[in-house]
């Protein structure tokens, strides 16, 4: 260490020697006695030692940009950024003359981003590309855009990117960023809304504006972004930048919260629904929602007789179980699609795509149909797919013995020689089974009446928000329940056992315009009143009014926990009508007089619903 005064002599503060003397009970080792150890491999108690054997101590790591926090099991894991920037103070001190008022707000404004940008760091270290992407995107959105330059070495690497939308340069946050004095450039429509209205342009900005920019379709930019914003918004009432807007600045910040709670829900919920029982719906009945839809040109248009149809699912239920106890019987009888035809008129019956031993062949057929002897045909004689359903070692024919077409009369190609020898033993080896079984009615609910005493109604197309979601019912709420026969019979009972099952969630019309284009509609696969021309008895549901009716879906526990109260959905909603319902409309049955409460009758009239497509979810706040 020098002096001050250059006349002076240099003069070291620490020389050597004399070394300081050596602490009581310490004994240097010298160096040519140093044995270099090094460390063993983890043994079988999975404590690492060193090479005397004395278990080694893991060092405590040490970064200035990286704080760690203590996980559950008492490991240090990586802090989350907002706790990070939490952690070290939201930079509480700040200057009283930092932001002149003299000045207008929009320049006042623009420095604030720029300070904020700076002292926050957020051109990203490694693995924060997304935060500079929605920073970019904010900055853009409210009409502070800035000075863009490019960073002079590489933030990122390849495999840092997220898929993040390229269209925004990296601003370097380290730069010259102060926006000048005033300018008649500086004030823009989407500078001055913001500041008009801060809750609603935050508001716009984590809804729809995000939406449109793709951002939506990123999982941790939907948790990012209400931080970042928080982070911003309590940085200006905290620097007191804009006085006049701190109402609407605090507003802003509830917007924040909200979305803090639902943006990371909207992927999740649409990952869930539809859930399993409306899925189960959509097996059974089919798909409801206009779309492109396979049709069979044999079977015929089922438009033409939906009220038929509609009045005799019991009958197809009963049917269906039928087929099943067919399949497991053990044999089928003959059809006319078992036997395929030649050109000339002659049966074949081991030829073909649509037969036995043919491309056709399903497992269901190979195991139930008995075996039908194999004729010196083409495809069912010794080629592709002979008629060996049994699984089990046959004598081929003489036809067919040596190779394809030995015979030029008994093959269907006509030619003295084949594809190769047909000695071998052609056997069907069993298919594993599917990894995916689709949920049904049965397997989901059980022993249920439901496709008997139920069927599709109304189809809806429209928005819809959650108005409330009620848990599961209680068995000692439906044991003092009134009687089946004044509810509805045997419909009612199914329900009841649905209700103690199912979330019941109640979904009120949306019709604010900003939600979505599209107007509520009935779909052409609807069935059902649509319009008060009757008045609706005591007993059935009275015709529906798009405009002021709510919904009740049920809804499975999974995915009825990620709704939130207030929360959008534009979905296809169907209906789950009683057939008993049409086959007294037809009859005109007069509904007996009972002693039920207005609430029992209301009970009475309630039809739920289920889901049959989502197109999109939004939050409770959203705007456009």
């Amino acid at each position: 260490m020098a002096t001050t005064d250059p006349g002076q002599a240099f003069v070291r503060l620490y020389h050597f020697p004399p070394f300081p003397p050596i602490p009581r009970g310490v004994t240097i080792v010298p160096f040519k006695d140093f044995q270099e150890y090094g460390a063993r491999v983890v043994g079988e108690d999975g404590i690492e030692r060193d090479g005397l054997g004395i278990p080694t101590i893991r060092l405590p790591k040490s970064h200035k940009k990286q704080l760690l926090a203590a996980s559950a099991n008492g490991t240090s894991v990586k802090m989350d950024w907002w706790l990070e920037w939490a952690a070290t103070g939201e930079h509480q001190v700040v200057r009283s003359n930092q932001y002149d008022r003299a000045t207008t707000r929009d320049y006042r404004f623009r420095r604030a981003v720029a300070h904020f940008a700076k002292y926050h760091a957020i051109n990203p270290p490694k693995g924060l590309k997304h935060l500079q992407e929605l920073w970019d995107t904010f900055r853009s959105f409210v009409g502070v855009t800035g000075p863009r330059n490019e960073p002079a070495d590489e933030l990122w690497d390849d495999d840092d990117l997220d898929g993040g939308d390229p269209s925004f340069p990296v601003t370097n946050a380290n730069a010259n960023t102060d926006p000048g004095p005033d300018s008649s450039s500086d004030v823009n429509e989407n500078l001055t809304a913001f500041l008009d209205a801060p809750a609603r342009s935050i508001a716009i900005f984590l809804s729809s504006h995000m939406r449109s920019r793709g951002h939506m379709w990123a999982d941790r930019k939907l948790v990012s972004a209400p931080h970042l914003l928080r982070f911003f918004l309590n940085y200006l009432l905290r620097s007191q930048v804009l006085p006049e807007c701190t109402d609407g600045l605090r507003e802003a910040l509830t917007i924040v919260d909200r979305a803090a709670d639902e943006l990371p829900l909207v992927p999740q919920i649409s990952k869930a629904l539809p859930d399993a029982f409306s899925s189960a719906c959509q097996r059974w009945w089919g798909r409801k929602a206009e779309g492109y839809v396979a049709k069979d040109l044999e079977a015929g248009d089922e438009t033409n007789e939906p009220q038929a149809k509609r009045t005799k699912h019991g009958h197809e239920w009963t049917e269906a179980i039928a087929i099943e106890e067919i399949k497991t019987d053990g044999a089928a009888a003959p059809t006319k699609d078992n036997v395929a035809t030649e050109d000339a008129g002659v049966a074949s019956a081991g030829s073909g795509w649509g037969a036995v031993g043919g491309w056709g062949t399903n497992d269901a057929a190979l195991s139930n149909i008995q075996a039908v002897p194999a004729t010196a045909s083409g495809w069912g004689g010794g080629g592709w797919g002979a008629a060996n359903t049994n699984d089990q070692d046959t004598d081929m024919p003489a036809a067919a013995e040596d190779e394809w077409g030995a015979s030029a009369g008994a093959s269907g190609w006509d030619s003295g020689t084949g594809w190769g020898p047909t000695n071998t033993v052609n056997t069907v080896e069993a298919k594993p089974e599917p990894e995916f079984i689709p949920t049904t009615l049965l397997t989901l609910l059980g022993p249920t009446a439901l496709p008997v005493t139920h069927a599709p109604g109304i189809v809806e197309q429209s928005p819809r928000r959650v108005k409330t979601i009620t848990p599961p019912a209680s068995t000692d709420a439906q044991q003092n329940a009134p009687p089946d026969k004044d509810m509805g019979g045997t419909a009612y009972a199914v329900e009841c056992a649905l209700e103690e099952r199912m979330y019941r969630v109640t979904l009120a019309p949306w019709l604010d315009a900003n939600v979505t284009a599209d107007a509520p509609r009935i779909l052409s696969t609807s069935r059902g009143a649509l319009s008060p021309v009757v008045a609706a008895s005591s007993a059935h549901p009275q015709p529906r009014d798009l405009s002021k009716d709510e919904i009740v879906v049920l809804v499975g526990p999974e995915a009825a926990k990620l709704l939130c109260k207030g929360m959008g959905l534009v979905a296809t909603w169907v209906q789950l009508a009683r057939v008993q319902d049409d086959e007294d409309a037809v009859e005109d049955v007069e509904v007996p007089q009972t002693n039920l409460t207005k609430k029992q009758k209301a009970r009475r009239r309630l039809r739920y619903w289920y889901i049959d497509e989502v197109m999109m979810v939004f939050p409770s706040y959203w705007k456009v």
